[in-house]
């Protein structure tokens, strides 16, 4: 009865009151093809806590991470792994933004394709031309003042 008691004592009691804060990054599972199931849940997790006024706080808090710089980081994660599954759900239901520039030379989207130039990357740009990539766009490197 007791060992009932301390299991549902131990359960209920919320996540954080131990200093463990969840990492809803997508970046962190994009690259990954057999991470496409965590990637999913995170986003969905996020909207869902996001429109709730239920939800606890650090995961909201957390949540508002999840933000159009994180979706597009993700979004070149996922191309530069030709990982398609994730780079066709980032662009279609987070609506990353498929112009976006990234890394150290800023490059698009369709540009990490280019560069990388196998067939899983070119069925990925003909997927981000569809979709409205800049054929156009040109990396250049960032420029830092010191």
């Amino acid at each position: 009865m007791i060992n009932i008691f301390l299991l549902l004592v131990i359960t209920s009691y919320p996540y954080n009151s131990y200093g463990y804060e969840r990492n809803f990054s997508l970046s962190s599972v994009a690259s990954f093809p057999s991470l496409i199931d965590e990637l999913k849940n995170r986003w969905f997790f996020c909207e869902k806590s996001l429109n709730s006024t239920q939800c606890d706080y650090n995961d909201v808090k957390q949540c508002e991470t999840v933000t159009l710089p994180d979706r597009n980081e993700a979004l070149n994660l996922a191309v530069g792994r030709a990982n398609t599954e994730a780079v066709y759900f980032l662009v279609n239901t987070t609506k990353a933004d498929i112009n976006s520039t990234m890394g150290e030379y800023n490059e698009t989207p369709l540009i990490v394709c280019a560069y990388y130039g196998t067939e899983e990357h070119r069925k990925i740009a003909d997927f981000l031309i569809s979709h409205g990539a800049n054929i156009n766009a040109i990396a250049s490197p960032q420029l830092t003042l010191r």
